[in-house]
């Protein structure tokens, strides 16, 4: 198999290192620990919309990122009707996801200079001798994280808007 451009052998003598340094280890997670808390909001908002019970709550929390996704999407359709720029929020969360895979399931190297390289077999599989890799260097991560951030932000303040308002006796202190 070969590995942008190189065959097995040629590989073996290039100075690409798996073993990965502490910075990029960091900012993996950081990508994919971010990313879960879009998840959790997505879980959780599709939760208070479907009024869900235990059991739903659980078959909801098992979709994956683009499932949730398309099914919150589809509780605001067109999405417009939320406000200006809503509908690109569906299409950035939707790249989002998709990064968040590359960042989450690749196998990730360093070249001698440093880059950092992913291969996802599943994205760069193009032949049957062949699977592309990917640089992704700094800006990306921070292009990801400054996405992902607004996103959270977005799907957060969604979510707060569909919290029920408490009950009033709820809010009135017992025993007085």
């Amino acid at each position: 198999m070969m590995i942008a451009n190189f065959t097995e052998e040629e590989m073996a003598r290039l100075p690409v290192s798996f073993a990965l340094p502490t910075e990029l280890k960091i900012k993996i997670a950081d990508a994919v620990t971010l990313f879960g808390r879009i998840e959790g909001i997505i879980i959780e908002t599709l939760w208070v919309i479907q009024q869900a019970d235990l059991p739903a709550k659980k078959k909801i929390a098992r979709t994956n990122a683009k499932e949730g996704l398309l099914k919150l999407e589809a509780y605001f359709t067109p999405p417009d009707e939320m406000g200006i720029g809503k509908a690109r929020i569906w299409r950035l969360a939707a790249e989002l996801a998709e990064e968040r895979n590359l960042i989450a399931h690749g196998s990730w190297f360093v070249d001698a200079g440093g880059a950092a390289g992913v291969v996802w077999h599943s994205r760069f599989l193009e032949s049957e001798n062949f699977v592309g890799a990917e640089l992704f260097p700094d800006w990306r991560f921070k292009r990801f994280m400054k996405r992902a951030q607004f996103i959270l932000e977005e799907f957060t303040h969604i979510r707060g808007i569909l919290d029920p308002v408490p009950d009033a006796d709820a809010l009135t202190p017992t025993g007085n």
